[in-house]
């Protein structure tokens, strides 16, 4: 009798490509607005066939260093991967197989997340205090919490215009300078640093189409690479980078930008990582679980949609 396993390989993994390679693979719960707003988005971005995966444990040896190495994979926020990747070896190994990133630089993503997470937190917040057991670890947790849930303040947002003409030439510090910070911090900063950390990429895609800040009124598409806590890739830059919606004196600046963050081993601590930004490892543990429930929250909200 003739099995599936008596094709030639070259033959089995066109099999597999056409059911795990497509156009992008989106990394969950957050998928960009660039791509939730396409009006053909369900034709063409449609999802790769994972069960193909659990069909045997031959095929899935096969398969998967196609699904990983030959996909576009989009990531808009990391926090709950980067959970993933300490708490799971098979993520992290899976993670380093990865060749192809795309990274889409939208202000629209932070207004979705701020909103999802500025929802979502205070739930958390209540399940921590009522069922984690007193440590250092949770006074630490609910005070980072408290921070996220007033810097995602949707009335803040909201009253934004107004300020922003309001103190327009005043030196302090306004709603869209604090909210332009946390686009830096929570989605793009964070983001950089996990795929500086973590990918050894041959093929590096980035969006700028709508690199603003999250009113729209500043174009932040020339400085976005210098940003987050690891300045360089520890893992080798990218062999090709791909830079859309830019302009042409945007794209010089992101070339000396990646030119900078070559990693060799006479760098200094300085020139590697921020550190009063970097945290320590058992402290980002710590978090794993608070964003666990935020993941699950999110992904219930979307099942219920």
């Amino acid at each position: 009798m003739v099995s599936f396993f008596d094709l030639p390989r070259s033959i089995r993994e066109e099999i597999y490509r056409h059911a795990l390679v497509k156009a992008r693979v989106f990394v969950r719960p957050f998928i960009s607005m660039e791509y939730m707003l396409h009006p053909d988005r369900a034709k063409i971005y449609d999802n790769p066939n994972i069960a193909l995966l659990c069909a045997s444990h031959r095929i899935y040896h096969e398969a998967k260093p196609i699904y990983l190495g030959e996909n576009i994979f989009s990531i808009v926020q990391v926090d709950m991967l980067a959970a993933a990747r300490m708490e799971n070896r098979r993520v992290a190994k899976n993670l380093r197989q990865i060749r192809r990133l795309e990274l889409i630089f939208d202000n629209r993503d932070y207004k979705y997340m701020a909103e999802s997470l500025g929802t979502e937190i205070p739930t958390v917040m209540t399940e921590v205090e009522d069922w984690a057991d007193e440590s250092s670890a949770k006074k630490v947790a609910m005070r980072d919490l408290g921070e996220m849930r007033d810097h995602f303040d949707i009335r803040q947002r909201k009253q934004l215009n107004h300020h922003l003409h309001q103190h327009k030439n005043d030196n302090k510090e306004t709603p869209h300078d604090r909210l332009t910070e946390n686009l830096k911090k929570y989605l793009w900063g964070r983001t950089l640093t996990f795929v500086r950390q973590t990918f050894r990429l041959t093929h590096l895609f980035i969006d700028l189409r709508h690199c603003t800040c999250p009113v729209g009124c500043c174009r932040l598409a020339d400085q976005v690479l210098d940003w987050g806590w690891v300045y360089v890739w520890i893992h080798g830059l990218p062999d090709e980078v791909q830079v859309r919606g830019s302009s042409r004196s945007e794209k010089e600046v992101i070339a000396r930008s990646l030119d900078r963050q070559s990693f060799h081993f006479k760098l200094k601590i300085d020139e590697v990582y921020d550190q009063s930004r970097a945290q320590d490892y058992r402290g980002l543990m710590q978090y794993n679980v608070l964003l666990r429930s935020v993941y699950r929250k999110l992904n219930e909200n979307i099942t219920a949609g």
